[in-house]
């Protein structure tokens, strides 16, 4: 039987600072598609799951070593 990995979400903070960007930046790549979306959980608070966080950083990777970078 295969163990899954926990979930562990992310605060806005933690998700700026693992990126290296700004709040304005992180809402408009979530708004354009090109952040993974919070989980809302209630008007103020809102997390991100890690691994989507980790996702979208590998595929950043895949595509500039595609592109020869």
């Amino acid at each position: 039987m295969t163990e899954e990995k926990p979930r562990v979400l992310l605060r806005q903070s933690e998700v700026i600072r693992r990126l290296g960007i700004s709040k304005t930046s992180l809402y408009e790549g979530v708004q354009d598609g090109r952040f993974p979306k919070p989980i809302k959980f209630g008007e103020r608070t809102a997390r991100w799951l890690e691994s989507e966080i980790e996702e979208m950083i590998d595929r950043a990777l895949a595509d500039r070593d595609r592109e020869g970078h």
